[in-house]
């Protein structure tokens, strides 16, 4: 089972791929960053809207592939974020 922010995070970055892989299904745990799915671009989209989207603040020390390897990293951090804990 799927949570709403799993689900948000999922189709942005869909919606990203299917702009230049539209044959790759984003599952939980496909790797984002070691793939070459996703470049430097949009790595910044997708962080600012993390930040829009929930309301927080993501350091730059803070985008590292522990917290942006895949769907559930991504998802994790968030909560993590959402809940007050940096670590």
């Amino acid at each position: 089972m799927t949570t709403p922010i799993f689900q948000e995070i999922q189709a942005f970055l869909q919606n990203q791929l299917n702009k230049t892989r539209p044959d790759i299904i984003l599952e939980a745990k496909t790797p984002l960053l070691d793939s070459g799915y996703f470049d430097s671009l949009e790595l910044y989209n997708l962080v600012v809207f993390i930040e829009e989207r929930y309301s927080v603040e993501i350091n730059e020390d803070e985008i590292t592939l522990k917290n942006f390897e895949n769907l559930s990293t991504i998802e994790a951090f968030i909560k993590r974020l959402e809940a007050g804990s940096r670590g």
